[in-house]
């Protein structure tokens, strides 16, 4: 009985100047001063992770562009050549009918 009654005496000064230290100013303040730390790390990750996304996405959408003008070009080519190869054939069959005259 007699370490219970002093392990309780241990114990109650233990809360006690836990209770004291915690209730100092000074103590609020450094809790304070961590949690800014924190939370200004967290923000700092979050606004890189934020901007790596932005960037990819102007990358993504920049290629997706391209691709498309690309592609556009590409349709333009074939269409010129098909009309080209439309006009050649129609200017062979003229003249093969002026000849057949």
């Amino acid at each position: 009985q007699a370490q219970a009654a002093r392990a309780a005496r241990v114990e109650a000064e233990i809360q006690r100047r836990v209770a004291e230290r915690v209730s100092q100013p000074e103590f609020e303040e450094k809790l304070r001063q961590r949690l800014d730390e924190e939370i200004k790390q967290h923000f700092s990750l979050i606004t890189v992770e934020i901007e790596m996304k932005k960037r990819k996405l102007i990358e993504e959408f920049k290629q997706q562009r391209d691709d498309e003008e690309r592609s556009k070009q590409e349709v333009e080519s074939i269409i010129r050549i098909n009309q080209q190869r439309a006009m050649e054939q129609q200017q062979k069959a003229a003249q093969a009918m002026t000849q057949q005259n």
